[in-house]
């Protein structure tokens, strides 16, 4: 066992029969990050035991696990972390000799192994902490009855909380409820509340919540976007080019087998495990390819999706592929694939990408930061005022008002991801929209008291120059004032209205509405 070092590392932990370099590896990760402490350890599939005493003497906050093969238990990993002080869904584990030790060609396998480790280091770096509403206990379906009464064999298995102070259900807003496919979540006295139990950690709550409203540590969108920014540095390795594998937590190890089996993994492709890629938005893909991927890849579940997502993985490659065509970019360049032989290969040159902007989100997650992506790629395309089509998968939404309009703004009151905003200011009243915002979650129409008379439209749809042109006024009009104290009565438009209503016999009635506001009226 190699001497302590400064507290505050990551402990990798390497199986020594992997057919790689594991010097060069070494190396290639303390060059990245010199808080990596590096142990080689015969046959550590079959003695993770020795997890505590390692992580212990190291010093160690965060550890990574590069496996010869599959991980083995699962409960008794996690039991050795717990006690030697960590967090068990901080533990990250790869499999080498699946994604790195079987590519072809071999020359670059370690060169890949050193990519993948460096992105779970900054991984497991980047790992939020859980509270005790982020753990699930989980008893495998076989079990001894010994290890049953001992709890030995007890997993832990992540599972999302609200921040309530982010989450707008009391103004209405079930995006996250909806998107449950295993009806865990509801909304109680205006506050989203999860059974735990029922939760199976799919996370699409938390690519479906327009506010960040959902913690789902091991899968944070921190975590992944500090594995995916190093998995695509282009000065880490020449390792060149790359391409990111978004993988389902349910076909992992089936592809890893494959990738044994068959002949292993083409180069370059680097696997992100999600636990349902219902979860990636089409923001998520761009983004990799705004960053120098040269092509994405969805593998979702080898069978039928759990979660029932299927159709909209497919929908969503497929809206990505067609705004690529209108960028002029190759459709191709994103596949949803079954099987590692359906990969498209990869180049065996390709230019390293230039220089991109750190500002440039590399997982995003609001509406703001995938209009952001949107943006920068038809900036870069030269066709940002060119592009503007509709789609059953696009992200975004445009929202038009016919001229039958109140100016009421339960509208605005609805909208979870304040796309619709109702403003007041010097007697005048504004009804606003900002495109970039707006998820087409349709919450607003269903509100709208004119909804009858299809007063609010709205499209699901992409345009471009929209999303760049910040907020706009869809409705304006003047308010009606109290004569008695000042204060506004209501919107012009929908005097005019309750007019229409009440008729000529209650000319009295309108007469006192139009002049006093409620409080004057007592």
């Amino acid at each position: 066992m190699s001497a302590a070092v400064p507290p505050k590392t990551v402990l990798v932990l390497l199986c020594p029969e992997v057919a790689l370099n594991l010097t060069e590896v070494e190396a290639g990760l303390r060059k990245r990050e010199p808080r990596v402490h590096v142990e080689i350890v015969p046959h550590l599939e079959k003695r993770l035991h020795v997890v505590e005493d390692l992580v212990r003497a190291s010093g160690a906050a965060h550890l990574v696990l590069g496996l010869c093969s599959e991980r083995g238990s699962t409960a008794r990993l996690q039991a050795h972390a717990r006690r030697a002080g960590l967090d068990p869904l901080s533990v990250e584990v790869l499999e080498l000799g699946a994604w790195a030790a079987s590519v072809r060609p071999q020359g670059r396998a370690t060169a890949q192994a050193v990519v993948l480790l460096s992105a779970a280091v900054r991984r497991a770096m980047a790992f939020p902490g859980s509270q005790p509403a982020n753990v699930k206990p989980y008893l495998p379906p076989r079990l001894s009855r010994r290890a049953l009464f001992t709890l030995s064999s007890l997993e832990y298995r992540g599972v999302p909380s609200v921040w309530t102070r982010r989450c707008v259900a009391q103004r209405g807003c079930r995006l996250c409820v909806e998107a449950c496919p295993r009806k865990a979540l509801d909304v109680e006295g205006g506050r989203v509340v999860l059974d735990k139990m029922a939760c199976d950690g799919c996370g699409l709550c938390v690519s479906a919540c327009p506010r960040e409203a959902l913690a789902f540590p091991g899968y944070a969108p921190a975590q992944l976007a500090a594995q995916v920014e190093v998995l695509l540095d282009p000065t880490l390795t020449d390792l060149w080019p790359r391409g990111i594998l978004f993988v389902c937590r349910n076909s992992a190890a089936s592809l890893a087998k494959q990738a044994q089996r068959e002949g292993g993994v083409p180069a370059g492709w680097l696997p992100v495990t999600l636990p349902c890629l219902g979860m990636v938005l089409p923001a998520w893909i761009l983004a990799c390819l705004a960053r120098g991927a040269h092509a994405v890849a969805l593998a979702p579940c080898p069978g039928r999706c759990p979660f029932a997502q299927d159709k909209t993985i497919a929908g969503r490659a497929a809206y990505v592929q067609e705004l690529l065509h209108h960028l002029g970019d190759l459709p191709d360049r994103v596949s949803v694939v079954k099987a590692l032989s359906e990969l498209p290969p990869l180049p065996e040159t390709a230019p390293h990408p230039e220089t991109v902007s750190s500002s440039l989100p590399v997982v995003p997650v609001t509406p703001a930061t995938s209009a952001q992506v949107h943006v920068h790629l038809g900036q870069v395309a030269g066709t940002l005022s060119d592009i503007a089509f509709s789609h059953p998968h696009a992200p975004f939404g445009l929202i038009r008002v016919t001229d039958g309009c109140t100016g009421c703004g339960v509208c605005a009151a609805a909208c979870p991801s304040e796309a619709l905003v109702l403003e007041h200011a010097n007697g005048r009243l504004r009804l606003s929209f900002e495109a970039a915002l707006c998820t087409a979650c349709a919450q607003c129409l269903p509100a709208c008291p004119e909804k009858a008379q299809g007063v609010l439209e709205l499209e699901r749809a992409t345009n471009l120059e929209r999303l760049a042109a910040g907020r706009v006024v869809l409705h304006e009009d003047h308010e009606w004032r109290c004569e008695s104290c000042g204060a506004p009565i209501a919107p012009a438009r929908m005097l005019q209205r309750i007019e229409a209503l009440l008729g000529d016999e209650h000319a009295a009635t309108l007469g006192v509405i139009t002049r006093y506001c409620p409080q004057c009226r007592l």
